[in-house]
């Protein structure tokens, strides 16, 4: 098992821009729209599907998007797209790595 990490840049998107207003505003309907809205990380979610990951999601409050796969090269493939779709659509510059799966959980390692 394999995960892919797409970290991006910080973000100057349009949709971030609209968040901000919509918060300042007090407009929880639109904040809600703009919130439903991101096509930056609709779009790399598409990427990584469509290059075969089995899932991908946005971690936590955002910046870092995981996906999964049970191979390591294609782990690989799928950061390339999804880097090229924070690219594409954000224009935001982004790195992606791969890394195993720890079935076990946290766990000492050493001791002082």
């Amino acid at each position: 098992m394999c995960s892919v990490l797409a970290i991006p840049g910080p973000a100057h998107s349009s949709e971030s821009e609209a968040l901000k207003g919509e918060v300042s505003r007090g407009n929880l309907v639109g904040l809600g729209k703009a919130m439903s809205s991101d096509r930056i990380i609709n779009d790399v979610k598409k990427a990584a599907l469509e290059a075969g990951a089995f899932g991908c999601t946005i971690s936590g409050a955002g910046r870092i998007m995981v996906a999964v796969t049970d191979d390591e090269d294609k782990g690989k493939e799928i950061g390339e797209e999804m880097v090229a779709a924070f690219m594409g659509e954000g224009e935001l510059i982004a790195l992606a790595m791969v890394k195993k799966l720890d079935r076990v959980g946290a766990r000492l390692v050493s001791s002082i």
